[in-house]
């Protein structure tokens, strides 16, 4: 795991700009850094790397990194499971290494293979190379967008590209504007996805995607989506197979040249993960979890329950109010506002983490996969209510039932009645937009004010567009579960964790999202995922051993924060100063009595709008810390 940035010009690149992004990345690879200005003629390339090492840790493995001709050069973060197997392939056609590291894999399948090199790397990844001989650049970012690749064309017609935002700035010298259609898009999902970013003129490499400039010519084009197998797969050897693929997911996980560890949650998911690397490692694992003193949000006892059944060394931490101190922290990592509040005890559990281990396996993807969430039922029983006489889905519906449930705490069964029955009427997939976004699009229009609701484009065509590219899938979950795996995993979940143990020099890997295992799980029929308490049917046909009976027949407890309750307690001083009419309307971005409106409401118990208010107030942190009094581009 490391941080990268560089840029492409026709002139030189001032090397302490790229010493300047260097500094900035340093959290991401405490371990070694490295400056290049490989060419000598122009175009020119400059790349800056700062390195975690995790696999050879010696020398020879520094970046950035040359062949042995000095024509290419690389700058890569991630790590890639199957380099042993392309190298020994790589050695057949000629190729030499001089290191062990996979870095050097990448560098020689590039000069073998060109830019279908992507095609044969399986792990986590986002780097670029420079031809010098040919004055290309040539970037990728790995299938599921694990690890992040900021870019934007600069004013000369070069290229500037980084981990991170705040890295990107100082390499680029375009204006900070805010841009409408990614402040909606934000609203609505609680995040920005790629290829926007809150910025004008910067953009986010979408995942499984290449990008190529070449004389001031940039292109990007996708190299692989998420499909079914071509065979169906018997039900009957399902369990089996799903148990054979995840087994061998994990245990390329394990491979490091340092100590490899994993949270716990107590999900199952997680228990998977630490119960089969327990097998696999031949030796006790540490495992980490979080805890709150709200029981409700609280999965301690299930997380002790799989460390003693798999006998980890286990620590646990607790967060409390005073972790929102992190505010700062948190705005600064991101670089662009970032809405989901369990961003808060990610980056608690990751920095404390990074105390005993570098290396932790994850649950992520499992829910998306296999059809873990709630919503997916909820989405079933949908489709029922749509059946329902018109008569009665119009009383359950009624406005004034809805009004009702509409104080509930946020995460309760009444508040899920209340978000179910309140989109009720709605189409699926809009009645899906209500429920997992944070603003409805229709609430935008009352929410932003001047002409900016004018300019902020359509954010529910991001979702639609995500169910039209799907590919074919036996029913509306299957699809939903489809859009979830291609929006929401990468661009919120993947995200939240690669910031949270990058700030602390921590890799984290996720053994469900292995592309065969995705492939073989797309294929399933959803019967074998959503029946059951809890869901994931074949996960407890599969692994009945690995899984202690109360995490097994457990109810799904989502990983979050409870910022609602929080609001309203040790924390309704800052949300009053944060979202005060005064500097709400010093921005310019929302109608005041819009946002005074939810906070009120919020405050005296009449409704429950924690992740609205979560989502602006991150918005005016961010804005305070990046912009100052900036206004969104026309």
């Amino acid at each position: 795991m490391c941080g990268i940035a560089g840029v492409v010009s026709h002139t030189p690149p001032a090397r302490e700009r790229l010493q300047t992004a260097c500094r900035l990345l340093q959290h991401r690879g405490p371990d070694d850094e490295g400056i290049e200005t490989p060419s000598r003629t122009a175009p020119f390339a400059g790349f800056a790397f700062r390195r975690l090492s995790i696999i050879d840790l010696s020398p020879a493995a520094h970046q950035p990194m040359a062949d042995e001709a000095k024509r290419f050069w690389i700058v890569f973060n991630g790590e890639i499971y199957n380099f042993q197997t392309l190298r020994q392939e790589l050695e057949k056609t000629g190729a030499r290494f001089r290191s062990r590291s996979d870095t050097e894999v990448i560098l020689a399948a590039y000069a073998a293979w060109g830019a279908d090199c992507v095609d044969g790397l399986d792990g986590m990844f986002a780097f670029a190379l420079w031809d010098d001989a040919q004055k290309t650049l040539f970037a990728a970012r790995d299938r599921f967008g694990k690890k992040p690749f900021w870019y934007a064309p600069t004013p000369d017609g070069g290229l500037a590209f980084a981990s991170e935002l705040r890295a990107l700035l100082a390499l680029w010298p375009g204006p900070r504007e805010v841009s409408p259609e990614a402040l909606a898009l934000y609203l609505t999902y609680q995040y920005v996805p790629p290829p926007h970013s809150i910025l004008k003129g910067i953009h986010k490499l979408p995942p499984a995607t290449r990008l190529t400039w070449k004389q001031g010519k940039l292109s990007t084009d996708g190299y692989w989506t998420p499909a079914p197998l071509k065979d169906p797969v018997d039900p009957r050897e399902a369990p089996g197979r799903l148990r054979r693929l995840l087994e061998q997911s994990v245990a390329a996980r394990l491979v490091a040249d340092v100590p490899v560890g994993a949270f716990l949650s107590g999900g199952i998911d997680s228990t998977l993960a630490v119960g089969l690397a327990s097998r696999l490692a031949g030796r006790k694992i540490s495992t980490f979890s979080i805890s709150f003193d709200e029981k409700t949000h609280d999965e301690t006892p299930f997380a002790e329950m799989a460390a003693q059944a798999f006998g980890t060394d286990h620590h646990a931490f607790r967060v409390r109010p005073d972790a929102l101190s992190l505010l700062p922290e948190l705005v600064d990592h991101y670089g662009e506002p970032f809405a989901d509040s369990s961003a808060i005890p990610t980056f608690y559990l990751a920095r404390e983490t990074s105390r005993f281990v570098k290396v932790v396996l994850t649950g992520d993807g499992g829910d998306e996969l296999f059809m873990g969430y709630p919503r997916y039922k909820a989405a079933e029983a949908a489709a029922r209510f749509d059946r329902w006489p018109g008569l009665l889905r119009g009383a359950l519906a009624n406005p004034l039932l809805v009004r009702t449930l509409a104080s509930a705490p946020e995460g309760s069964l009444p508040h899920r009645a209340f978000r179910f029955l309140s989109a009720a009427s709605r189409p699926p997939r809009s009645r899906y937009l209500g429920w997992v976004g944070v603003f409805h699009p229709a609430e935008l229009d009352g929410l932003l004010s001047g002409d900016l609701a004018r300019r902020a484009g359509r954010p529910g065509d991001f979702l639609e567009a995500a169910y039209d590219a799907a590919p074919p899938l036996p029913d509306f979950l299957a699809q939903t579960a489809y859009v979830d795996l291609v929006t929401y995993l990468p661009h919120d979940l993947l995200v939240k964790v690669d910031v949270a143990t990058m700030a602390h020099g921590l890799e984290a890997r996720c053994p469900f999202l292995d592309p065969e295992l995705a492939r073989f799980a797309l294929s399933l029929p959803t019967a074998l995922k959503i029946p059951g308490t809890g869901g994931k049917r074949i996960f407890k046909e599969a692994f009945r051993d690995l899984l202690p009976e109360p995490i097994r027949t457990r109810t799904k407890m989502g990983f979050g924060v409870p910022i609602a309750a929080w609001f309203r307690g040790e924390l309704s001083g800052l949300l009053r100063e944060t979202l005060s009419a005064r500097r709400i309307g010093q921005r310019g971005w929302f109608a005041p009595r819009a946002v005074e409106k939810l906070v009120q409401e919020h405050l005296s118990e009449r409704a429950s709008h924690g992740y609205k208010l979560w989502a602006l107030l991150f918005l005016e942190a961010w804005a305070d810390r990046h912009l100052s009094q900036v206004s969104p581009a026309a």
